[in-house]
């Protein structure tokens, strides 16, 4: 029986061994356990007497060296694989920490910049809600500025039809001619409201053209008072005259004569 046993046991080992299919000096090759086996079985050769029972009296502990040199080899065989593994997940990871890194960065710059895509959407709505203040503002600032220029503009004319009224009062007095009245001068203030109206004002073509057009491209109410003003004034308009023009525009909209 207990030969039985041995030859079994070994033939377990064997097998065993088999599937480990390992190289390691260390541990029995099956040719080894084969040997072993050939031995007990008595094929190829006797054991020497007294053998026999010296070998199944040690099967017992033979059998427990052998099961853990089994357990060892499994454990030894495991811990390999997983060294393996964990061997090949440190390389993946250490080739990929560069990228990880990348990733990293360019998720802070895609937080950053849908942060300043909201802040931007909400400028643009408060700029919105805010831009008829904001166009009128401008619109203003625009106008003042017109205004300011046309300003400095009349002031040349205004200087200009002086001149030409002091050269046709000289050549009146030269000539003497009775009952001929002096030409009534411009206010020499600065303000545009300095335009009197005369029947013997400037009525020279230039100056009444550079005023036309002035007034036909202008749409403010106030360059286009000074404006019929000057129109008056060379044209000879009499106080009846204006005062029929006005009558007319009462109840119009506010602007040119209306603001005499």
């Amino acid at each position: 029986t207990n030969h039985l046993a041995l030859k079994t046991h070994i033939k377990g080992v064997g097998g065993r061994y088999r599937e480990l299919n390992t190289t390691d000096p260390r541990i029995l090759q099956p040719t080894d356990v084969l040997r072993i086996t050939h031995i007990v079985l008595g094929h190829g050769c006797d054991l020497p007497d007294g053998m026999l029972p010296s070998l199944v009296a040690s099967m017992p502990r033979a059998k427990l060296v052998t099961e853990l040199w089994l357990h060892c080899c499994l454990q030894e065989r495991e811990l390999q694989d997983k060294y393996d593994k964990l061997a090949r997940e440190h390389a993946k990871l250490s080739g990929a920490m560069g990228e990880t890194v990348l990733a990293m960065e360019w998720r802070g710059r895609y937080e950053q910049a849908v942060a300043d895509k909201a802040a931007l959407e909400q400028q643009v709505v408060m700029a919105a809600s805010s831009s008829d203040g904001s166009r009128h503002v401008l619109d203003v600032d625009i106008s003042g500025n017109d205004v300011a220029k046309l300003k400095m503009e009349f002031a040349l004319y205004r200087k200009r039809a002086m001149q030409v009224v002091d050269l046709k009062d000289k050549e009146l007095q030269t000539c003497r001619i009775p009952g001929t009245a002096g030409l009534r001068r411009m206010s020499s203030s600065n303000s545009l409201n300095g335009f009197e109206t005369s029947s013997h004002a400037p009525t020279t073509n230039e100056y009444l053209k550079n005023i036309v057009i002035k007034y036909m491209s202008t749409d403010q109410d106030e360059v286009k008072e000074h404006m019929e003003k000057a129109i008056a004034t060379v044209l000879n308009f009499s106080s009846a005259e204006v005062k029929h023009i006005q009558d007319k525009r009462k109840g119009g909209a506010a602007g040119g004569w209306g603001l005499w």
